[in-house]
């Protein structure tokens, strides 16, 4: 929650204004990139918004295995191409505009050098080169335990400039998402961190893998065999008899000697 806010007063609608997931500095452990519905939530105070990351693909950080995240280019689409995003307004895809939160002034949030934006915020701008390489925003997560051991946290911050009638300098300028700067926020954990985090909690992960990985065909060999040995039981009872013999009884066939 934000200042102990369950909702956010800023946005059109009840979806959009939920503060949802973590701060982005860990998440829920256990982390599965296989379900489908695997998002990683997390509120950014720099948008006033929640956002999510989806699992993109496998890599390590100081020799620990991590699963690497970003923000997929849906989040930052219009609400004709993506009807969620229609709580955040109705300019074109890639800027968001966050006046409300900034006590009016005319601030647009985007990637940097508006990455995933419309063309027309592109091309209105001189030298603006997006690069998904090095203008996303990415994090690579220790998947049983959730944390973010390595993030790239990037953002632009522009400025909507428009005519204004009245402002002589301003008659005759075009609408632009004018840049003003980026930002690139790093952080990644350190040797000592990390060899804590292997010695103390992971190590038993692997020990609990490889006594699974050994216990399971154990297992396997055991029910063969009592299957095994049930079914010889029971082959040895079908193939064994137990002659009857009537002791109480005084019939008996005559020979030729009895005539």
């Amino acid at each position: 929650m934000k200042n102990s806010l369950s909702y956010l007063p800023y946005w059109k609608n009840l979806w959009g204004n939920q503060i949802n997931g973590t701060d982005g500095s860990w998440f829920h452990p256990l982390i599965n990139k296989d379900l489908p519905s695997e998002r990683l939530y997390m509120y950014s105070t720099d948008i006033c918004r929640s956002v999510y990351a989806t699992f993109e693909h496998h890599s390590s950080v100081l020799n620990i295995p991590t699963e690497t995240f970003s923000i997929p280019s849906e989040v930052f689409l219009n609400a004709t191409l993506n009807p969620d995003n229609i709580a955040f307004g109705t300019y074109d895809s890639g800027v968001l505009d966050v006046s409300a939160c900034r006590q009016g002034a005319p601030i647009f949030i985007s990637l940097p050098h508006l990455l995933y934006a419309a063309d027309r915020y592109i091309k209105s701008v001189d030298g603006i080169a997006p690069d998904p390489s090095v203008h996303r925003t990415v994090l690579e997560v220790e998947p049983h335990t959730g944390l973010v051991l390595n993030a790239q946290k990037r953002l632009q911050i522009n400025t909507f400039i428009q005519p204004d009638p009245l402002i002589d300098d301003l008659k005759m300028i075009s609408e632009v998402i004018l840049p003003t700067i980026w930002i690139n926020e790093s952080t990644t954990i350190d040797q000592k961190s990390a060899d804590d985090l292997n010695n103390q909690v992971l190590r038993y992960f692997t020990i609990i893998r490889w006594v699974s990985i050994v216990l399971i065909p154990i297992g396997v060999v055991i029910f063969v065999i009592t299957i095994a040995c049930f079914a010889r039981r029971r082959s040895q009872k079908a193939t064994t008899f137990v002659p009857i013999i009537n002791t109480g009884s005084n019939n008996s066939i005559a020979s030729e000697n009895d005539y």
